[in-house]
């Protein structure tokens, strides 16, 4: 989910365990040259939603050990939690609501788009949640908290 720590607990995650980390929304900024939002306002969902799958697989094909953060949404298209599952370990971690929406409330929510605004950021996420909830236990492992660590990561990984 969106404010889970994906980025920070992996990017932590891949130095401990010495393995390069990549976020799949900034490789593909990257190679778009543009924001999430700007392809979200500009091309649609579905075309970052091809792209996210493309750069999932490229990734996934060039490099033999990493650590990947997701978009909370990745998993939820072109069958990616499959894919993920064959190529490696998937974890969702599993962040109150409240605890999210408290994180989330404290970021740049017109970025995320499909957050929406403060008013009803509680309300959204529940939603997010229960549309993408059956994806999220198809993981291979979950944690559950508020204050998870790397550390708790690598333990659950052994």
């Amino acid at each position: 989910m969106p404010g889970s720590g994906k980025s920070t607990l992996g990017c932590e995650v891949a130095k401990q365990l010495r393995l390069p980390f990549f976020d799949l929304d900034d490789e593909i900024e990257r190679t778009e040259g543009r924001s999430i939002k700007h392809i979200f306002e500009q091309d649609g969902e579905a075309r970052f939603r091809k792209a996210e799958k493309e750069k999932l697989e490229e990734i996934t094909r060039d490099h033999a050990g990493f650590v990947l953060s997701t978009g909370g949404g990745a998993p939820c298209y072109h069958n990616n939690i499959e894919f993920i599952n064959r190529h490696g370990v998937s974890i969702f971690i599993n962040v109150p609501l409240a605890e999210l929406s408290a994180r989330l409330a404290q970021t740049d929510l017109t970025e995320r788009p499909r957050i929406g605004n403060i008013e009803n950021l509680e309300k959204q996420l529940k939603k997010t949640l229960n549309e993408r909830l059956a994806v999220y236990k198809m993981a291979k492992k979950e944690i559950n908290g508020t204050h998870i660590t790397a550390s708790d990561i690598i333990q659950l990984l052994k």
